[in-house]
């Protein structure tokens, strides 16, 4: 069995769903799901996303797990922070590691440069700044 049928079936299995509900919400027969999880038959990264697809109302999306056995959250590493401040270089690699990740795995395309990307997000995390203390001064 692939690293990527464990996972689908550990998700199916925590779910409401069992594989011939899957199944039949991916268009597929059981024996043909099964025969996909149990790694009797190949899958592909378009099996992998029709699967995903169907089950994401159910449990939310699973891509990035299938695809790389870590959640999001854990791939971004939780890192100690001394003051309220963070070095914009720290967290600009993290950013841009995750999101180079998800374009590799084709789950988000990146269109314009990075750190323009960058810039605009700095800027939008400086406006909501603005407007979270003027709230809290209450201009």
């Amino acid at each position: 069995m692939s690293e990527y049928a464990e996972r689908i079936k550990e998700v199916i299995d925590k779910s409401v769903l069992n594989q011939r509900k899957v199944a039949a919400m991916v268009g597929v027969t059981e024996t043909a799901l099964s025969n996909w999880l149990s790694g009797s038959r190949g899958m592909n990264a378009d099996k992998i996303t029709s699967i995903c697809n169907a089950i994401e109302p159910y449990v939310g999306d699973c891509r990035f797990y299938v695809f790389t056995g870590e959640k999001p959250e854990d791939h971004l590493k939780a890192f100690d922070v001394n003051s309220r401040y963070i070095a914009r270089d720290e967290v600009s690699t993290r950013v841009q590691e995750f999101l180079l990740k998800m374009n590799s795995l084709k789950q988000l395309v990146i269109i314009g440069k990075f750190d323009e990307i960058m810039e605009n997000f700095a800027l939008s995390m400086q406006d909501t700044q603005v407007q979270s203390n003027k709230k809290q001064n209450g201009s």
